[in-house]
């Protein structure tokens, strides 16, 4: 009896956590986000050039927001990563990062509104056979995904990064503004945005240069043998 009350308490609040967020016009779920933290990364063309290897950026008030891709046959975006499905994948990589504050809402270091520098990250559960890590960062808000982070040539022993910091070896691509570097920053508006840091093992190393286009990874990230996970924030848009 004690269980089921219980499990009724935490179904009424998940509703009424649901319901908050559908009040303000979109929901986790909508986000293509589910209460596991499965991994919703969209990634796209970026702009030209390299830059370095800097894990932190120029500050951008108003990134583009890349448009989630069309239906028509031909259309010039790249699909977002397929997501593993829940019935067939083996578990995924558990992610976690103190940028996420006890409210769930990422901490303003790691944003604009702060220093701006990549949060620190650690995971567990990368299979014994992994070859390579990537990570992504993304904005996630209704209508669209910006790429704030991408970062492939980690070692599978890794177990982390540290706060703006990036281990020898990392490889960072072009995120949403055209640049090789980290940078958060909320577009103004009524829409809640939300933050995904994802991890992905990958079956056999890539080749891939400093400043490549995230898009290029979609077929890689998909393929089987790729194993994923992620952590979820809330983020408060730049002022």
């Amino acid at each position: 009896m004690a269980g089921r009350v219980k499990d009724r308490g935490f179904r009424s609040t998940w509703r009424a956590v649901e319901n908050q967020k559908a009040a303000r016009g979109v929901s986790v779920r909508s986000l293509g986000l589910t209460a596991a933290g499965a991994l919703a990364v969209a990634v796209s063309l970026a702009g030209c050039g390299s830059g370095s290897r800097s894990s932190s950026g120029d500050v951008t008030k108003s990134p583009p927001r890349v448009a989630q891709p069309a239906s028509k046959p031909g259309a010039s975006e790249a699909p977002p990563i397929a997501l593993l499905s829940p019935r067939s994948a083996p578990p995924p990589i558990k992610v976690a990062s103190t940028a996420r504050t006890s409210s769930g809402v990422i901490g303003s270091r790691y944003t604009c509104g702060g220093a701006n520098i990549s949060p620190s990250v650690t995971w567990k559960g990368v299979p014994s056979d992994a070859k390579e890590l990537l990570v992504f960062v993304n904005t996630l808000q209704s209508g669209g995904s910006t790429l704030n982070w991408a970062v492939a040539g980690l070692s599978p022993s890794l177990h982390g990064l540290e706060a703006g910091k990036l281990p020898s070896g990392a490889i960072v691509g072009r995120n949403s503004y055209g640049r090789s570097a980290y940078s958060v920053c909320p577009g103004k508006g009524t829409a809640p945005a939300v933050v995904s840091i994802g991890v992905i093992a990958l079956p056999r190393v890539i080749s891939v240069h400093q400043g490549f286009a995230p898009g290029a990874l979609t077929n890689v990230v998909s393929e089987p043998g790729a194993r994923q996970g992620s952590v979820v924030m809330h983020a408060r848009k730049a002022t």
